[in-house]
């Protein structure tokens, strides 16, 4: 299962809302975040553990080659568009599960393209789609547990 045994209190998570990198050093800030993003008609968000520095000759090697020198833990991908999202968490092996299951039928299509801002974009059936409120929700749990959230059923991509 995709998670950190460690609560949130010793986790520090990294985030870019629409490419804009920042810190999430707490409860107050991640609700900020969220704030904006219920706001918008279209937002990507990233969030993701760093999960501590690398040691030794591993990290002075890193910081040569200009590759941060911190080790990522769990992360999460939220896709919004126009209040129709997209969730997909991953674990440091790569592991991808995204929401499924959820009754979204607000759109006639069985697909749903969401741009990522660059110009290509990401399908997603309308069974991986959510409300944006109930995927803020699970934003906000994955950052008080460290892990995705129980309550969701998920599909593994390889």
């Amino acid at each position: 299962m995709l998670g950190n045994s460690r609560s949130n209190q010793t986790m520090k998570y990294r985030a870019a809302l629409d490419g804009v990198a920042r810190d999430v050093e707490d409860l107050a800030q991640l609700r900020s975040l969220l704030d904006e993003i219920r706001r918008a008609d279209r937002s990507t968000l990233t969030i993701h553990q760093v999960d501590g520095e690398r040691k030794g000759f591993e990290r002075w090697l890193y910081k040569l080659l200009g590759v941060a020198s911190e080790i990522d833990g769990c992360s999460a991908i939220l896709l919004n568009r126009g209040g129709l999202c997209a969730l997909t968490f991953a674990d440091e092996a790569g592991h991808e599960l995204r929401v499924v299951g959820n009754d979204v039928r607000s759109t006639p299509d069985t697909t749903v393209a969401f741009d990522l801002g660059d110009g290509s974009l990401s399908m997603h059936s309308v069974e991986e789609c959510m409300g944006r409120d109930e995927a803020l929700r699970a934003i906000e749990d994955f950052y008080m547990t460290g892990k995705p959230p129980g309550w969701l059923a998920y599909r593994e991509i390889r």
